[in-house]
């Protein structure tokens, strides 16, 4: 967003904030929003960091757990998140697979 001239809010295009910045987020109600936007929040990333980074929903594979595949450069990984909060990690397809076999 720029600023507009006589702007009372920012100084040199930087927004300042005074006082305590803590807001309480709810981890659901953010992989809720990113699941909702998954589309939205990769343009988005790409277009503020300049990367081909791409989040795309692979949906619920495992009963509780949404997973995520991250796509880079470098390869992919796999986030799993439960409804609790709990996040798993996979770096590679065969260890998502394994997991998703072993804890059915």
């Amino acid at each position: 967003m720029e600023c507009n001239s006589g702007c009372k809010i920012c100084t040199d295009g930087s927004y300042e904030v005074e006082g305590e910045l803590w807001v309480n987020i709810q981890h659901p109600h953010v992989i809720q929003y990113i699941r909702d936007n998954l589309a939205f929040v990769s343009l988005e990333y790409n277009r503020l960091f300049g990367t081909s980074y791409e989040f795309v929903s692979e949906g619920m594979l495992k009963l509780g757990w949404t997973t995520f595949r991250v796509d880079s450069p470098m390869g992919s990984m796999w986030i799993c998140v439960d409804i609790v909060g709990n996040v798993k990690h996979f770096y590679n397809e065969g260890g998502l697979k394994k997991w998703l076999a072993l804890e059915k």
